[in-house]
């Protein structure tokens, strides 16, 4: 029982799946991956049991045939030989034989019978979802989902359509992201209005954002607490994350005090400088809003100092307060116009970050962090 396939679309499959192999300790099975042989075709699966990646490439194929193998073994192979057109796969009882033109190699595997069954889905709600446009809004967002387990669901990105636009957020309680893109802009023409939420794990998000670019569009299904993406034989599904996402938009100011306008570029390079005199137990910096400046300067620090005025336009009184600058900096660097806006109300009170313009302040992506305490 033989199968082959060329050179780059094996390639293509172990990429595609390897990332997700599971590590249950507990499930040793989900540790490797499961290799299917049906009719012209081989497919690639990997779970951990919360997401199922499946690709599929072309293929001669030989009779149908399963085998579960670790993956590492077969990639590293493939990474140690120089090319070539062809590779033939052969199972002989729970052992896969992999051959080119020099080389024959052997890899003992398992049974395919106790591997997971990947669930697919077929769904009439099934859109065309520009991938460039959704990584974008993912990608925005996604460093601020929050790693604790507590509250489960502020450990993915909430994804909602409503009125015609898709809102991404995510936050971990101390900083906050929102980013907002026109439906259309997602589906590529106009369609009837619908709206839904979910919340996507941040695993899947990952995955998303490392989808080749190649990829005009997904195929994307939200059916019974499932997510379904497929594109180019490329199958992936994953349980969304139950719960109710907290009502974020009470938290953004609505209005705002003092309203500054800085360069993007000297906002970073100072949040830059300001880290390489932080630490984790002190990292801290003060920002001092005055008529025509911003200063910047670390706070408590031990091994050195460092401080900063930066030329900003500030309208309304003067502010001062203390911020985390790595949370500054993660946030900022998402803006894509070259003058950020900075809109603060008190030094207890969320500042609120977007990118300026020509044309004004641009709401499209908004991040806000929260000061942190002054004990002195």
């Amino acid at each position: 029982m033989k199968a082959t396939c060329t050179y780059e679309n094996l390639r293509k499959a172990l990429r595609a799946v390897e990332g997700m192999i599971g590590k249950d300790l507990s499930i040793p099975i989900i540790q490797n991956i499961l290799i299917s042989v049906e009719a012209n075709s081989i497919s690639f699966c990997a779970t951990n049991l919360e997401i199922g990646i499946v690709q599929t490439v072309p293929a001669k194929t030989d009779g149908e045939w399963k085998i579960v193998i670790a993956p590492h073994l077969l990639s590293g192979f493939l990474n140690a030989i120089r090319g070539g057109e062809h590779i033939t796969l052969e199972r002989v009882d729970t052992t896969l034989h992999v051959k080119n033109d020099s080389y024959e190699s052997e890899i003992s595997g398992f049974d395919a019978e106790d591997f997971p069954i990947i669930p697919t889905q077929e769904s009439d709600t099934a859109h065309a979802v520009n991938l460039l446009e959704l990584k974008s809004c993912v990608s925005t967002v996604l460093p601020f989902v929050t790693h604790n387990e507590i509250r489960p669901e502020l450990t993915g990105v909430y994804l909602s359509v409503e009125d015609g636009y898709v809102y991404t957020a995510a936050t971990d309680s101390f900083r906050l992201g929102e980013s907002r893109q026109r439906l259309q802009e997602l589906l590529g023409a106009e369609k009837e209005a619908f709206s839904y939420n979910v919340i996507l794990p941040q695993k899947i998000c990952a995955y998303i954002n490392k989808l080749s670019d190649d990829y005009d569009a997904v195929q994307w299904s939200v059916k019974d607490n499932h997510l379904s993406i497929t594109c180019d034989g490329l199958y992936i599904t994953t349980r969304l994350i139950d719960g109710n996402y907290p009502d974020y938009r009470q938290i953004i100011p609505q209005k705002t005090e003092t309203n500054v306008i800085v360069k993007k570029e000297d906002l970073l390079e100072s949040m830059r400088v300001m880290l390489v005199f932080s630490d984790k137990e002190a990292n801290e910096v003060s920002f001092d809003f005055s008529e025509e400046a911003l200063a910047i300067k670390t706070r408590k620090q031990v091994r050195g100092t460092s401080e900063t005025s930066l030329a900003a336009s500030v309208e309304g009184p003067a502010q001062s307060l203390i911020v985390n600058p790595r949370y500054v900096f993660e946030g900022v660097q998402n803006i894509k116009e070259e003058e950020v806006f900075i809109g603060v109300n008190s030094s207890s009170a969320p500042v609120v970050f977007r990118g300026s313009d020509t044309e004004g302040i641009n709401d499209a992506f908004t991040y806000v962090v929260m000061p942190i305490k002054d004990n002195g």
